[in-house]
């Protein structure tokens, strides 16, 4: 069928499924991300107690090597750039931290 806009039915109840996934999905990816900052916290406190500093670019590649290795190079690109601000954002809470 069509509505009075000339759209399929179907697109839009296949836009609106498409939709609910990434809800779905940014539910878990939020949960996992506040996940990863309370890990990246009790870090910040072992660098603190050890006087290590806060940035190791070393780790930072070593992880988007593995996350990226064998991927296509679009997803690799995508990681890459998702990873950088992961690591951007961790790091700031790091150097925030009242320890």
């Amino acid at each position: 069928s069509v509505d009075v806009r000339g759209k399929s039915m179907g697109s839009i109840e296949e836009l609106s499924a498409m939709r609910d996934k990434i809800d779905e999905i940014d539910s878990r990816l939020s949960e996992l991300f506040l996940e990863r900052m309370k890990v990246s916290t009790k870090i910040a406190k072992i660098k603190k107690e050890g006087n290590i500093a806060v940035e190791n670019r070393n780790r930072e590649l070593q992880v988007i090597e593995r996350l990226t290795s064998g991927r296509e190079e679009d997803e690799a690109g995508y990681l890459t750039a998702l990873y950088e601000k992961i690591f951007e954002i961790s790091k700031d809470a790091q150097r925030k931290l009242k320890l």
